[in-house]
């Protein structure tokens, strides 16, 4: 059972349904993620990442995992139990117990699936 301060908010594992302007050059940068390990999109506030990276993930032919991040998120139980739901949403079940980055590391590598995305929105919230 999860403490009150680890309970997790279903809206926030979710990925938005958006309706996106195509941006071709933006959206090509994008696609090259696929050769990196780790990407960052990183521009002023309202400039729309979070969209971008809505349509990104409606479009990909993995699975996608989402959070969008809050400042009170930054305890790192209440970050796990999230980025634990948005990979049950994204993949299936898979462990849980997510109690440290260890066992975190652990669940996601049980998972048979060849790739897989997670997209965490507004990362910058998280800063300690």
């Amino acid at each position: 059972m999860r403490e009150a301060s680890t309970a997790v908010v279903s809206a926030k594992v979710l990925i938005p349904q958006v309706q996106s302007l195509s941006r071709e050059r933006v959206d090509a940068l994008l696609a090259r993620i696929w050769q990196h390990r780790v990407g960052l999109v990183v521009a002023p506030a309202g400039s729309g990442k979070s969209t971008l990276l809505a349509g990104f993930a409606a479009s990909a032919n993995v699975p996608v995992a989402w959070y969008r991040a809050e400042s009170w998120d930054a305890k790192t139980t209440t970050l796990l139990s999230h980025l634990q739901s948005a990979f049950t949403a994204a993949l299936g079940p898979i462990p849980d117990g997510w109690d440290s980055v260890e066992t975190a590391a652990r669940a996601l590598e049980s998972w048979a699936g060849r790739r897989a995305v997670l997209i965490i929105d507004d990362l910058h919230t998280l800063e300690d």
